[in-house]
């Protein structure tokens, strides 16, 4: 072939000899038309092609890699994950006086990794305590663990919502690599109670008979929440009966926790010419929210009642006032003397 003179044979390259090879198989220079050319450019296509699809494994190969397979250290073991819930997730907290304020749940931990884990745990609260009955525990590969968990409230707390907070720190067994920390939540209810103290300053008192009397009672509100008091005369028909008049000065009072209202309660002593008796006017005060919870079926209707001890004692002389009276009595005794003396 006219292209190959001047070439040294021996010194051929292994594509020149190719080429050759190729120009003797499509007889290149039978026809006159040179093809080789054409034999380079789709050398060239194929080795691209070979190159991208190499490329196109190798992405995908490191894609695959990082979406689906486990964090992984040297040693080759995965980076320990946990899950935590608790059941129940809500709990309801009795803080009334001569109850414990405690409440009860169960902690879940389950492993998702290949290898044994140890779960460090660690628990707080807003309001309270909340402890468990162990603060380590060694779980299998792919094992689930159990916690008794108690939340504790002290009495009288203010009545409203607190969230428990439970967090597991998880470590392989071997190597001790450390995953990421995961928490789980309790919602603590602490229910409202309710509690009344009534007290007054003169719960005794001595009156004459047909008098204006005015007694005063103050209304403690002890429980752990806002409260309504209300206020009714204990047998006020009775009372009528007997001559009393009887009013209060309000019938129902909106009192803060641990703080107090008070009410007057006025009465007339009844009317009559010689009195020598006692009496006891009795004051009933009643929580409104214990009216509201009881009929939830929570606890029962809180109420307390006042007794105000009245001795009545002494003379009633219809149409006559005190100081009158003595100056009548005063005339009708000198008249008497005048009379005896003959003045």
């Amino acid at each position: 072939m006219a292209w190959g003179i001047g070439w040294n044979r021996g010194n051929r390259t292994a594509w020149e000899k190719n080429m050759i090879w190729r120009d003797k198989k499509f007889n290149i220079s039978k026809n006159g038309y040179d093809l080789r050319a054409e034999v380079h450019s789709m050398d060239n296509k194929f080795i691209k092609m070979r190159i991208g699809l190499i490329g196109v494994i190798v992405i995908f190969s490191m894609f695959a890699n990082f979406a689906f397979v486990p964090e992984k250290t040297d040693a080759g073991i995965v980076t320990p994950v946990i899950k935590m819930t608790c059941n129940p997730a809500a709990v309801d907290v009795d803080v009334s006086p001569g109850q414990s304020g405690m409440a009860t749940s169960e902690l879940t931990i389950v492993s998702t990794s290949n290898e044994p884990i140890l779960v460090t745990l660690s628990a707080s609260s807003d309001i309270g305590f909340c402890t468990l009955s162990t603060n380590t525990v060694a779980i299998p590969t792919g094992g689930t663990a159990k916690i008794p968990v108690v939340v504790r409230v002290p009495q009288g707390t203010a009545f409203g919502p607190a969230t428990a907070t439970i967090t597991g720190r998880p470590q392989t067994e071997v190597g001790g690599i450390l995953g990421t920390p995961m928490t789980a939540t309790i919602a603590v209810n602490i229910r409202q109670f309710a509690k009344i103290n009534l007290e007054s300053t003169q719960p005794y008192i001595q009156i004459e008979p047909g008098k204006q009397v005015a007694l005063n009672l103050k209304s403690w509100n002890m429980g752990n929440g806002k409260d309504t008091f209300k206020y009714e005369v204990v047998d006020l028909d009775k009372l009528s009966e007997k001559g009393w008049s009887v009013q209060l000065s309000a019938v129902t009072r909106d009192v803060e926790s641990q703080s107090q209202k008070a009410i007057t309660i006025t009465g007339i002593t009844p009317k009559a010419i010689w009195k020598d008796e006692f009496h006891v006017i009795k004051i009933k005060v009643t929580s409104d929210i214990s009216n509201l919870l009881a009929s939830q079926g929570q606890g029962i209707v809180c109420s307390e009642e006042f007794p105000f001890t009245v001795y009545v004692r002494g003379v009633y002389i219809p149409g006559f006032e005190p100081v009158l009276a003595i100056i009548a009595l005063g005339l009708m005794g000198t008249l008497f003397v005048r009379r005896k003396l003959g003045i």
